[in-house]
């Protein structure tokens, strides 16, 4: 793949991984090209019920697997699930959602990122890091909102039982 591709406001010039040694760049770098290149992602998107854009999603996986096993990389694997979550939350919005996969280029972003992080290319490794950050601060939002959510839930509970045990010692009288 030698080509010029935009992403975001920086332009990338893309270089080959050497495909013949590891097969898994080579599926990555064919996923971008048909998802992307030839625009089946925002095809596939139009199945209904956020079918196809949770298919887009799976084809991001081997980009994950190798930034986990192949590069080892907790950075890299959460720049990855930012663009994953990015552009599944946003092709869950009709008709918005499916005409921004024509211009987001997921797979492709995500090549890159693998690509530009193989070769430690400074703007490559920012970005990553960028969004890796991001990522980081997401993953904690959540986390707090999942222990209020329980802090709550258990609040309620214990109220119910208070209330429901204060009103039987007054029925006994």
């Amino acid at each position: 793949m030698d080509a010029t591709v935009k992403t975001g406001t920086a332009t990338i010039a893309e270089t080959d991984i050497n495909h013949k040694e590891d097969r898994q760049y080579g599926i990555v770098d064919k996923i971008a090209i048909w998802m992307d290149d030839y625009c089946l992602d925002p095809i596939i998107s139009l199945i209904p019920g956020g079918l196809g854009d949770a298919f887009s999603q799976i084809m991001t996986l081997p980009a994950f697997y190798i930034s986990i096993f192949k590069l080892k990389s907790a950075t890299l694997s959460l720049a990855i699930i930012y663009n994953i979550l990015y552009d599944f939350l946003v092709g869950l919005i009709p008709i918005v959602g499916d005409f921004f996969d024509f211009f987001n280029k997921s797979h492709k972003k995500n090549y890159l990122l693998v690509a530009g992080f193989m070769r430690n290319d400074k703007c490559i490794v920012d970005k990553v890091n960028n969004k890796s950050y991001a990522m980081k601060w997401i993953l904690l939002i959540i986390a707090l909102l999942i222990m209020i959510f329980a802090v709550v839930l258990a609040l309620k509970q214990m109220w119910r039982y208070l209330f429901t045990f204060s009103n039987a010692d007054h029925l006994h009288f």
